[in-house]
């Protein structure tokens, strides 16, 4: 794991995938990100993610959740 430190409006980027990552506010103990990437690629929370698997696991789903959410 990579653990970095970014100042507000500083950036990390992912060239290879397309992907900058920016811290744009920090309020109250929660960070805002930006992150700009393909179209194609798919971001969701960690919390969603699970959610999504959990759902398709307790409904014997067989393909990979996979939600056009343009």
């Amino acid at each position: 794991m990579l653990v970095l430190t970014r100042k507000i409006g500083e950036s990390i980027l992912i060239p290879s995938q397309g992907l900058t990552i920016s811290v744009g506010s920090i309020k109250r103990g929660r960070v805002r990100l930006r992150i700009s990437a393909p179209a194609e690629t798919r971001i969701v929370r960690e919390e969603v993610l699970h959610r999504e698997q959990e759902a398709c696991a307790a409904s014997a789903c067989t393909a990979p959740i996979d939600r056009d959410e343009s």
